[in-house]
């Protein structure tokens, strides 16, 4: 909001940033669990 001077925000730009962040969390979370069942 109030960024009009970015009309590509919602193209493929964005879509490739969220792609890596969302897969970023998906294999810190999978990790995360990994090393938690581990330890158990």
């Amino acid at each position: 909001m109030g960024e009009p001077d970015l009309p590509q925000a919602d193209g493929p730009e964005l879509s490739v940033l969220v792609n890596e962040f969302h897969t970023g969390n998906m294999i810190h979370h999978t990790i995360f669990s990994f090393s938690i069942e581990r330890d158990s």
